[in-house]
Formats: structure tokens, sequence, C-alpha cells
């Protein structure tokens, strides 16, 4: 054991800094396992079709063990794009919104980072299945409660020699959420939502069982209602937990990272919206640090 042990620790680079933070199945390279953009927590009207399409780019350069920084040439790129489809339910009385989420796109680690070599991966993610329902949505008083839970199917590409380098995760994942929106005045709307994820294990990460424990995520937003069709919005994320065990060895990954992201929406035809999101990791404890994010999305409801 002792020996097992110590080969785990040695490939610290590759198991433990290297997974915490990634999250690549579920569209998003974030600490947060799903994350909820402004204006999300607003329940859309009863009967309403929503399709949108996403484009979620990242470059990242440092990686940190518990706070320090270990290495600042690490060139890691994401190019990740999400189908999302849902319609909106009226059951018994409340809103409800089944959803299906289809990641796909590709992942770049340019140069070798400690013991895994350098990866190209492109192909289809891990699938998302969920559904929100507010349980509280009264545009008069611009109050919104809704709570979302998804779960993440181990259906997407997946390669175990590459560990967390992978679009998908090859593990069950349940992701629940709570969230509340308020409208403090006319134009402007805060939102706060709670996440608390929980994970299957993966019987192939690098030829080795992995098990995670659960991780918690804090996300907040506040939303400036420029004109009639355009909003601009500032967002904070907050990342805590997750720690990993490999073969039974804890690795001493747990996250806390906080990050920041701005937004600009409008819409600019009837039923159609377009979103930029454009923000970075603030600090990391673990893992791999994003220098820069440049969110896209195309939506159309109907």
């Amino acid at each position: 054991m002792k020996v097992k042990k110590q080969i785990l620790r040695t490939k610290n680079w590759s198991i433990a800094m290297l997974l915490s933070g990634l999250s690549i199945a579920s569209g998003t390279v974030l600490a947060e396992e799903l994350a909820v953009d402004p204006n999300d927590v607003v329940a859309p009207p009863t009967g309403t079709t929503i399709t949108a399409l996403y484009s979620l780019n990242t470059k990242s350069s440092k990686l940190y063990s518990d706070s320090n920084m270990v290495l600042n040439n690490v060139d890691f790129k994401t190019n990740i794009g999400l189908l999302r489809l849902g319609h909106v339910y009226d059951v018994g009385g409340f809103k409800i919104l089944p959803q299906l989420l289809v990641p796909f796109g590709r992942i770049d680690l340019a140069k070798d980072l400690g013991a895994q070599s350098a990866v190209k991966h492109t192909g289809f993610g891990d699938p998302i299945v969920g559904a929100t329902a507010w349980l509280v949505a009264n545009p008069e008083s611009k109050t919104w409660f809704g709570i979302p839970i998804y779960l993440s199917v181990p259906a997407g590409d997946y390669d175990g020699s590459t560990g967390p380098f992978n679009i998908g995760e090859n593990r069950w994942k349940l992701i629940t959420q709570a969230g509340v929106a308020k409208g403090l005045t006319d134009k402007l709307l805060a939102e706060v939502i709670g996440e608390v994820s929980f994970y299957g294990k993966n019987d192939d990460f690098y030829g080795r069982t992995m098990k995670q424990e659960s991780s918690q995520s804090l996300m907040g937003h506040l939303t400036y209602k420029a004109t009639e069709k355009t909003s601009l919005s500032v967002s904070y994320y907050h990342t805590l937990g997750g720690e990993t065990k490999v073969d039974g060895i804890k690795q001493d990954d747990s996250k806390n990272t906080n990050r920041w992201l701005a937004t600009a929406s409008t819409w600019f035809a009837p039923g159609w919206n377009f979103q930029v999101q454009y923000g970075q990791d603030i600090d990391v404890k673990n893992g791999i640090k994003e220098d820069h994010r440049v969110n896209l999305r195309l939506a159309k409801l109907f």
C-alpha cells in the first residue's frame, strides 16, 4: 500500500491537481457542475418551448496546488458546444421545465503536464436530463423560486488513459440546485442559486477507480435592464468540496474556487435572444485556473 500510495502521489499533476476544477461533461469547464446564467431562475410562460445553442470557450495557463501556483506554462484550451432543449408545462398549478442538454466539442492540452501527455479530444459529452420545478413564480411581486434536478448519463466519449482530460466522464452524476430570483426595482433583478452535486465512481481513471465526495456551489447574479430588450449582468461563482480518492487514496484536491462573469443579453427579433459572456477565475485552491472565458448563446423561444 505504501508503494501504491507513493505512485499516486508522484502522479499528482495528472490526477489530483488536474482533476480538481474540471467538469467537461456538463458542457462547461467550470468549478460548478452546471452553471446557471442570469435570468435562468425567472420562469418562462407556460407553453414556451426553448431551444438554445451555446459556445463555451476557455484558455488556461496556470496550475495550483493548495493555493500555490506550481506551473505557469500550462497550455489548455476548450471549445465546447451545448444544445439545450426544453418545454414549460403546468402541472398541478406549478411550472415544470423538463430539459435535455447535449454537450459536444473539443479539448486541447497542447503540452505535456506532469505525467500526462498532450491531449486532443473531439466528440460528444455526457448527455444531461432533468427538470426545474417552480414552487413560486409570481411576476406581479417579481418573485421566483425554483428547484432544478439533473442527471448526467455516462454516454459520452471517454478515454481512460487521459483521466480528467475528456469530453465525457465515465460516471453518473446527480446535480441538485435551488434558486431564488427577486426584482429589486423595475430595472434590477437579483438571483441566488445553491448547488450540491453527487458523483458515481469512475472505474477507468488512468486504469484505476476514482471516487469523489460531493461538491457545493453558490452562484449569484445582479441584472440591470438597460432597455426593454437589452440587459447587463455581473455574476459571482464559488465552489467548495469535491475531494477525490483514487484506489481509496485521498488526493487532497478539494475545490475552493472563486470566479466572476459579465453578461450582455439582447432580444434582437421576436423570440430570438443573443447572449455574450466574459469572465475568469479569481483564485483557485487546486487545479487549473482559467485565464479567460468567452461564452456565446443563441436562443429561440416559441
